[in-house]
């Protein structure tokens, strides 16, 4: 996850700051989730799929991008 913010927030494009904001929005719903008396494992697991999949997205567009700018 680190990772992630680190390059969205080296990465110069005008959906950078889109990605971010989604994930830390999933990583607030994940926290949130992980703090209840008993958290919802499915929900966390659910969340944690989310957070990778738009992880993914983002190395996908930020390689793209790079790539027509080559």
């Amino acid at each position: 996850m680190a990772i992630t913010e680190q390059a969205l927030r080296l990465w110069n494009d005008k959906n950078s700051k889109k990605y971010l904001e989604e994930l830390y929005n999933l990583k607030q719903r994940l926290a949130h989730e992980r703090a209840q008396e008993i958290p919802d494992d499915n929900l966390c697991d659910s969340i944690e799929r989310s957070i990778s999949w738009l992880s993914d997205l983002a190395a996908s567009e930020i390689r793209r991008s790079t790539s027509k700018n080559m």
